[in-house]
């Protein structure tokens, strides 16, 4: 399945909203109405999206929400720190089902930390009828190599130098594995979900988060 940059651009709109409204989706993508008729209607077929209740006033025709389809994937979030290793399973929604967490120290005992944490993750997964992951995010407060997918240093914490995570869970899960600093990680989900939707300029946030993370 691949989606032109016209239903991807739809597909995002739709994903970083709480509900909207086809009528809004012309508006903010000056897409034709027949365009983004099509276009949804392609989207709800891959059951990318749903729609969802009818809003409006009076007697005249209602609008409907779109949303993305909560079902159609699942996502495991990895967040490590100096103190703590979190782990955490989203629906396609960014809702979180389940969560758990352990000291970063449990990872430093004679087994490999990559494979005690596989280990962890498989057994979260399974505890939590979570096999199925479709992509992992990892982010982490330290210093990390994007594009040779590997951790290179945790402030304070002994054990977590040069470790080839992505590749490492990407073997182990078979399914894409996304890394990087933990301010950029967070700058994001902002840019998704949180208050920062509406800039279009992170670079402040990032710098902010950033520096807050190393405090």
């Amino acid at each position: 399945m691949t989606l032109n940059p016209s239903e991807k651009e739809v597909l995002g709109l739709i994903f970083g909203s709480d509900g909207i409204s086809r009528k809004a989706l012309a508006e903010m993508s000056g897409l034709s109405q027949a365009s983004l008729t099509k276009i949804t209607k392609t989207l709800t077929e891959q059951e990318q999206i749903v729609e969802g209740e009818r809003i409006g006033k009076g007697l005249g025709r209602k609008e409907v929400l779109l949303y993305a389809n909560p079902r159609k994937y699942r996502y495991l979030g990895i967040d490590i720190g100096s103190f703590s290793v979190r782990l955490a399973v989203a629906d396609n929604s960014l809702n979180i089902m389940h969560r758990k967490e352990f000291a970063t120290t449990h990872f430093s005992g004679e087994e490999p930390i990559l494979d005690s944490l596989t280990r962890e993750i498989a057994a979260f997964l399974e505890e939590t009828g979570s096999s199925n992951i479709d992509a992992i995010g990892i982010g982490v407060s330290g210093i990390v190599d994007a594009r040779l997918r590997r951790i290179v240093n945790i402030p304070n914490v002994k054990g977590w130098d040069n470790l080839n995570i992505a590749d490492h869970l990407t073997a182990a899960f078979e399914c894409p594995v996304y890394l990087d600093e933990g301010g950029r990680t967070m700058a994001l989900a902002e840019k998704i979900k949180g208050k920062a939707r509406s800039s279009n300029d992170l670079s402040s946030f990032i710098s902010a988060s950033e520096s807050l993370r190393v405090l």
